[in-house]
């Protein structure tokens, strides 16, 4: 019990210090969307790495960690395909907290709706959809 509330917290710092990036991908209020992406490859490295942790908030962490390693470089994006390979390996809170985090990275944005098919509950489907209503150009 103490090791799953030791990872949510990591967890939750993780997406503290991932939100205060955010304002670097922000112009008026509004996402600016990367234009390259990773390599389908890069992705399936990262899902590979996801299948050796332990736990969704372990993967949550891993996630982040590869995305925000990439800034700096061109291929800083996701494409919304790389994004649903990603998002298959998580359960579905896990998963909309990285459906709304990963659509910044998003280069194919307006491709995004497609992300709402991988849940379960309409309240996720609702919550990514506000977020990205409210986040779009």
């Amino acid at each position: 019990m103490k090791k799953l509330i030791l990872l949510l917290l990591i967890a939750m710092i993780t997406l503290t210090v991932s939100a205060n990036n955010i304002s670097t991908h922000k112009q008026d209020g509004k996402i600016v969307h990367p234009t390259a992406s990773i390599t389908n490859d890069q992705a399936i490295v990262i899902v590979n790495k996801m299948r050796g942790k332990a736990n969704d908030a372990e993967k949550v962490a891993l996630i982040k960690e590869e995305i925000n390693a990439q800034q700096g470089y061109q291929t800083t994006g996701l494409t919304t395909d790389q994004v649903i390979m990603l998002l298959n390996q998580l359960n579905e809170d896990p998963k909309l907290e990285v459906a709304i985090w990963a659509f910044q990275y998003t280069i194919d944005y307006k491709k995004y709706q497609r992300i709402q098919d991988l849940f379960n509950t309409e309240i996720n489907k609702r919550k990514l959809q506000d977020y990205v209503d409210k986040h779009r150009k």
